[in-house]
Formats: structure tokens, C-alpha cells, sequence
């Protein structure tokens, strides 16, 4: 473990025990995966305006927020940037050192499903919801354990384009949203019993993150606030926080982190994970089976319960949609005399294509 001083091995006991008897809460911000030396929400959004140029009026790069002329360009940027988050691939070390935290909560402000992702692939059992700043945003979720944690997305989920954060009018409507109960009772539960909260990869500076983080934990004064992997350059908001939020700003997050997470490895509380992959490749010979004997629905149904990427998910939903609209309309009897079995062919061959070259 790296070399602490009496404070910080002070601090990293503190939360050790706040882990322990899990009270403490994991926040997540943009800032936890770099893309080009910006933070990921940046990343993809000026990604979007890249490509979707002609479709945004104007973009905010310190909010990373856009202005549009109407809902059309708007829903096809939503479109779009729900793409650009499907094809990106996080680094699964990062998320595996976030899992094996033993923490039941971990509130996320990025849309992203990454650390749901890496989960699945590490076998960890879990629940997953988001916010809605339109219905249906106090709609109840299971009660978060160590044994089985709650990944909660603050702002969207990049498979629900209704729910992403794009323009400050977004903005707004879900900072009215949280207000004053809108989150689930069960994380508002979870975040009032917390005795520390841990911030990872934010930029403190934004005036929105600060009211999020306020709403989130203001009226937990004197619970310890810790702040990893956070961008702050400006020394008088830096003061603010530290002063009216009581945000303890721990150095060189990466060496903290590290030395948090060595602290738990070597009191044998991390959070066990499965070898990568072990057990879907344990699953994959029963799904063939089932495509031998001729049960493609229940292959895929067997398929979409593995853990996998998602990038990998999207191509098998891909599949599954496929085989659906084919079942549908040999049912309906579209099909001509010889047309099925051909198609029906194709599509097992994608999919034992799939399992074997993505899965296996």
C-alpha cells in the first residue's frame, strides 16, 4: 500500500468501517472515464455535434449541453448520442475495482450502463434503474444490499432517449423532479442512513453538479463527504466546497483509491467477483444444445440471461427481434412454400455465429 500520513489512513479507516456496516454511498461523476482528455459526457456530446451539426443550434462545452430548434432535431441527436454510448467499450479494470467495493449503493450521473455491464460479466448479482424527469420517476426499486448493490442512474439511461440530460430545459425539469422526493424511497432511505459518501470523478465546479450533490447529501451534515478523481482548479470554489458542503478533497485520487481499495483487499472485505467470463462459458454448450434440438426462442431466452457487454447485448436484442418478426409471420402465414426454412436458417447461423465469436 502506498505510504499514507496519520490523516489519511485516518480518513481510509473510517470509511473502511463505513463499508463494513454498509453506510457508506458511491457517486459516480463524468469524470470517471477520460475520452481524449475529456470527461465522458463531453466526449460523446461533442461527438454528436460533429455529426450532428446541422441539427443543433448551438452547444455549451462547459455544460456539455446543446440548444435546439425544435423536438425533431432534438429526438435525432437523442438518437444519436444513445449510438455513440452503445458503441464505446469502458475499461473493465476500472469497473472491476469499482465492483469489488462492497457498497450497496452507487448513485451514477452519467447515462452510461457500464458498471451494470461490467457486472454481468464479472457475475455480480445487482439491480439497475434510473431517474425520469418525465414519469414514472419515483417508481420503486429493491432495497440495495452489499449481497445484491443498486446502480442508480441519476441523469438517463442511454437505452431511454426520453431520459437523457441534452439541454439545460432537461436540465431543469429534472432538478424540479428531484425535488423534494422524487427519487425512489428506497435510495432516499439508503442515502439517510449513510454515514460517508464517496465522489468519484466529478468536476465540483459545475454549478449543477453542486445543487445535485446538495439535494443528494446537503441535510447529512457532519457525514464525512470524500471526493476521489475530482477536477477542481478553481481555489475559491474549491474553499466553498470544502466550507459549505464539508467536502474533504483526499490529494491524488488514483493513490487514494488504490490505497482504499488494498485497505479492504487486506481485511478481506472486498467483494468476491467471478473470474471473467467463467460462468457464461460454463452456460454456452446447454444453449447449443437447445439450438440442435431445434428450441431457437429458448436458446435465446437462455442467451439474454449470460452476462455480456453491451455492445454485446444490443447485437443479441438484434437477434432476438429477428427471430421474433420471423416467428410472427410464419404464424400469420406470410411466408411462401420454402420461404421459412431458409430464413430461420440464417438467423441460427448469426447466433451460434454470436455465441462462438463474442461469447465463447
Amino acid at each position: 500500500m502506498p505510504d499514507l500520513n496519520a490523516i489519511s489512513r485516518d480518513v481510509l479507516e473510517g470509511l473502511m468501517l463505513d463499508i463494513e456496516e454498509e453506510k457508506c454511498v458511491l457517486l459516480i461523476g463524468p469524470e470517471v472515464i477520460q475520452s481524449g482528455g475529456r470527461s465522458q459526457a463531453r466526449f460523446v456530446h461533442e461527438q454528436a455535434m460533429e455529426l450532428e451539426a446541422g441539427h443543433i443550434d448551438y452547444y455549451y462545452p462547459n455544460d456539455s449541453l446543446f440548444l435546439f430548434k425544435d423536438d425533431a432535431d432534438k429526438n435525432r441527436v437523442a438518437r444519436r448520442v444513445k449510438r455513440l454510448y452503445r458503441s464505446m467499450e469502458p475499461p473493465l479494470e476500472v469497473y472491476q475495482k469499482i465492483l469489488e467495493l462492497p457498497i450497496p449503493l452507487v448513485v451514477c450521473l452519467n447515462p452510461d450502463t457500464f458498471l451494470a455491464d461490467a457486472a454481468q460479466q464479472f457475475g455480480l448479482a445487482y439491480d439497475f434503474s434510473h431517474f425520469r424527469f418525465t414519469g414514472e420517476a419515483t417508481k420503486d426499486v429493491e432495497a440495495p444490499t452489499a449481497g445484491r448493490p443498486l446502480f442508480y442512474n441519476l441523469c438517463g439511461c442511454r437505452t431511454e432517449e426520453e431520459s437523457l440530460v441534452l439541454d439545460y430545459e432537461d436540465l431543469f425539469r429534472l432538478l424540479r423532479a428531484v425535488l423534494p422526493d422524487g427519487l425512489p424511497n428506497k435510495v432516499r432511505m439508503k442515502l439517510r442512513e449513510a454515514s460517508s459518501f464517496l465522489f468519484l470523478g466529478f468536476d465540483f465546479e459545475k454549478w449543477y453538479t453542486q445543487l445535485l450533490l446538495q439535494l443528494l447529501t446537503g441535510d447529512r451534515k457532519g457525514r464525512p463527504k470524500f471526493a476521489f478523481r475530482s477536477n477542481m482548479h478553481d481555489g475559491n470554489a474549491k474553499d466553498f466546497l470544502i466550507h459549505q458542503f464539508q467536502i474533504q478533497f483526499l490529494g491524488d485520487g488514483q493513490h487514494f483509491f488504490d490505497s482504499l481499495h488494498q485497505l479492504l483487499a487486506g481485511e478481506g472485505l472486498l467483494r468476491q467477483l467471478s473470474p471473467l467470463g467463467a460462468s457464461r462459458a460454463a452456460s454456452l454448450p446447454p444453449i447449443r444444445q437447445r439450438v440442435a434440438e431445434g428450441a431457437v426462442d429458448e436458446a435465446l431466452a437462455m442467451a439474454g440471461a449470460l452476462p455480456m457487454s453491451g455492445g454485446q447485448r444490443d447485437k443479441l436484442v438484434l437477434l432476438q427481434n429477428r427471430f421474433n418478426n420471423w416467428k410472427r409471420d410464419q404464424q400469420a402465414g406470410v411466408f411462401l412454400p420454402g420461404q421459412a426454412e431458409p430464413i430461420l436458417n440464417g438467423i441460427t447461423r448469426d447466433f451460434l455465429g454470436f455465441l462462438n465469436g463474442e461469447l465463447a
